[in-house]
C-alpha cells in the first residue's frame, strides 16, 4: 500500500471516528446522535470522492508528462539552406537563348544565367540563377552538378584562367564528399536550376565591377552516367555601362577567351 493510499484512507475514517464519538456522547439525544453520524457519512463520501478525483488528475498529469518527454526526446532536424546542398530545382521549360541541335543520348548543357541583383552598389548581393538543360534525346540519369561564383580584384586574362581553375577544384571537392548522394533523372528538355549568392557588395567592390577592374565569374560543372565529358563552362561578365542590371543586355565572355 502506497503512503498516498494510507493517508486517503485515514482521512476517509476521521469522520466516523468523530461520528462515532458525538454518537457516544449524545446517547440520550437520538436526534443529534443521528445528526452526527450524518455528518460522518458525508464527510467521508467527500474525502473519498476528493481523493479519488485527485488521484485521477495525477494519473493524467504523469500521462503528459511522460508525452512530454518522449517528444523532448527525439533529436530536432535542422535544415541549413547552403546552396550547393540545396536539391536542384527541375523545371520543364524550354531556354530563352538559342541552343545547338540536340545530340544522340542524354547531354546537359548552360542554358542561361540570370542575375538577380537589380543594380551594382553597395550593400547590393551579388546573386544569380543558373540554369542547365538536358538538350539530348534520351533522359539523363545520375545528375550531378555544383554551381559556383566568384569575385576577382584587378582582373586580367591570367585571372581568367585561375578563377576558372580554383572554382574546377571545389567543383571536385564538392562530388568527392557526395559520392554516396542519390542523383535524380533529368528528363528531355527539362531545366535544373539553383540560386547562388556571394557576400554583400563593398563600395570598392562595386566600383571594380562597374569600372571593369574586377571581374564577377560565374562556374558551372555537371557530370552524368554514361557522359563522355563533364560539363564544364566558365564564364565572366563584362561591365555593364550602368549600374542597373538588365539580364538580356549583358554581355558574357568564356574564362579561356
Amino acid at each position: 500500500m502506497s503512503l498516498d493510499t494510507f493517508l486517503w484512507i485515514a482521512a476517509a475514517a476521521v469522520p466516523l471516528v468523530l461520528a462515532a464519538l458525538g454518537g457516544h456522547v449524545a446517547t440520550d439525544r437520538p436526534g443529534l446522535k443521528l445528526a452526527f453520524w450524518i455528518i460522518g457519512v458525508v464527510g467521508m463520501v467527500v474525502v473519498v470522492v476528493f481523493g479519488i478525483r485527485n488521484q485521477n488528475a495525477q494519473t493524467a498529469l504523469q500521462n503528459q508528462l511522460n508525452r512530454i518527454e518522449t517528444n523532448t526526446g527525439k533529436q530536432a532536424q535542422v535544415t541549413v539552406n547552403v546552396p550547393q546542398a540545396a536539391p536542384p530545382q527541375i523545371i520543364v521549360a524550354p531556354p530563352v537563348t538559342p541552343s545547338p541541335k540536340a545530340t544522340g543520348g542524354g547531354f546537359m548543357q548552360l542554358s542561361r544565367i540570370e542575375i538577380r541583383m537589380q543594380r551594382i552598389e553597395a550593400g547590393a548581393i551579388p546573386s544569380a540563377n543558373f540554369f542547365v538543360i538536358n538538350k539530348g534525346s534520351e533522359p539523363v540519369e545520375g545528375f550531378e552538378r555544383y554551381f559556383g561564383m566568384a569575385v576577382a580584384t584587378n582582373a586580367t586574362d591570367a585571372t581568367d584562367k585561375e578563377a576558372a581553375k580554383m572554382l574546377r577544384r571545389e567543383a571536385l571537392e564538392d562530388h568527392a564528399r557526395k559520392i554516396k548522394e542519390h542523383r535524380p533523372m533529368v528528363g528531355v528538355g527539362q531545366q535544373v536550376w539553383n540560386t547562388i549568392s556571394l557576400p554583400p557588395l563593398s563600395k570598392e567592390g562595386a566600383d571594380g565591377l562597374l569600372r571593369g577592374k574586377d571581374r564577377w565569374y560565374f562556374y558551372v560543372w555537371s557530370r552524368w552516367k554514361g557522359a563522355k565529358r563533364d560539363l564544364d563552362t566558365c564564364e565572366w561578365l563584362q561591365a555593364p555601362p550602368t549600374p542597373e542590371i538588365k539580364n538580356e543586355e549583358l554581355v558574357w565572355h568564356l574564362c579561356n577567351d
